[in-house]
């Protein structure tokens, strides 16, 4: 099988997957207008900055909204982006194995989102551009850390840490960071990581869908035209009714059809 073809592979096994492609190939444009500004003298990536990242300190996100998330895409350099994307693969990979990757994707993004108001804030201090996906790569991380806290790591292929030791000391770093001239990045790492913190105990709070009105907006018109004829199923019986039937009777009492109802409803919760 040739590299390519297993690149597909990779990228078609999970959404992580195609999310982490997605950074690569923006890192790969940035790299392209940086040599461009670079042979011709135009500073092409530093336009590419000021659109695109987050310009805190100012009033300016007001004016460009989409800066709030489109600065989680953006990097300073490679390590920066292999960082991010290791760290992303990993602890996402954690995770699904408790969580739809829906969920992470969606606490990823608010990771990003909190992150550009944490770094907007501590502008007020230290205005700077920031750019990077930390802030959601460290919501991922920590909702990992807070359901797995004695998963181990190897670091470095020597050190065995447990990873909320692992978070804890990158925490710390950030915390001791906030007094120096990295203020910006450093809180948004820690606004991300509060995230991941308070959504890691309450992931039902990430299984939102869209409104009814948005779904009737996108609806097309030609809908089939409806039967005359209509089907009239019995109602169902209810978990307190089913749970009152088995105190009763006993759960042999129950019908093969009520089991099915008694077990999604065990399923729910």
């Amino acid at each position: 099988m040739s590299p390519r073809e297993q690149v597909r592979i990779w990228i078609e096994q999970s959404p992580i997957n195609r999310l982490i492609m997605g950074l690569v190939l923006v890192f790969l444009v940035q790299t392209a207008f940086d040599f461009v500004g670079w042979v011709t003298g135009w500073p092409a990536e530093r336009g590419m900055l000021n659109f695109f990242g987050l310009h805190t300190g100012g009033l300016l996100p007001l004016y460009q909204p989409w800066t709030l998330l489109t600065y989680g895409v953006l990097h300073y350099g490679l390590l920066h982006l292999v960082f991010n994307a290791l760290t992303l693969y990993f602890t996402a990979s954690l995770l699904e194995t408790l969580w739809p990757t829906r969920r992470i994707l969606r606490l990823f993004v608010l990771g990003i989102l909190a992150g550009a108001l944490g770094a907007w804030l501590a502008g007020i201090w230290r205005p700077a551009v920031v750019v990077g996906a930390s802030a959601g790569v460290y919501a991922v991380f920590t909702a990992a850390a807070v359901r797995m806290p004695d998963f181990r790591v190897r670091l470095f292929f020597v050190l065995e840490l447990k990873l909320w030791i692992v978070l804890a000391v990158l925490l710390g770093m950030d915390l001791v960071g906030l007094f120096s001239t990295d203020t910006t990045a450093r809180a948004a790492h820690l606004a991300g990581a509060a995230v991941g913190w308070f959504l890691a105990n309450r992931p039902h709070l990430l299984d939102w869908s869209w409104p009814r009105w948005t779904a009737k907006r996108f609806r097309t018109k030609t809908a089939a035209p409806k039967s005359p004829l209509s089907v009239v199923r019995p109602k169902e019986p209810s978990l307190d009714q089913l749970l009152d039937k088995i105190s009763a009777k006993g759960i042999d009492s129950l019908t093969a059809n009520e089991r099915k109802i008694l077990d999604r409803s065990s399923q729910k919760k």
